[in-house]
């Protein structure tokens, strides 16, 4: 845990994530959860059930990079505006 006034510094490749996240709309999260969850009902209708699980489960990393994407474009990032992370960022 961070102690008040100590600063995180982020790796390469989270920098190289928020670098492509960012470019991204934070609709085309939602679209693709939807598509997921769309081809997910098709495949289970379609009697393929195994998958359909399997496609099932990728609205939810559709939509956890998306959360990601929309706190980064919120809060920013270190390299993104020269401000750290700290224990008191809001």
């Amino acid at each position: 845990m961070l102690e008040a006034g100590q600063e995180r510094h982020e790796g390469k490749v989270t920098a190289a994530v928020e670098h492509v996240t960012a470019r991204a709309p934070s609709a085309t999260y939602l679209g693709l959860a939807g598509v997921a969850m769309g081809g997910a009902l098709a495949l289970f209708l379609s009697g393929r059930r195994e998958e359909a699980i399997f496609v099932g489960l990728w609205p939810l990393a559709a939509l956890s990079i998306g959360n990601y994407n929309k706190i980064v474009k919120l809060l920013g990032s270190e390299r993104g505006n020269g401000r750290a992370w700290t224990a008191h960022s809001p």
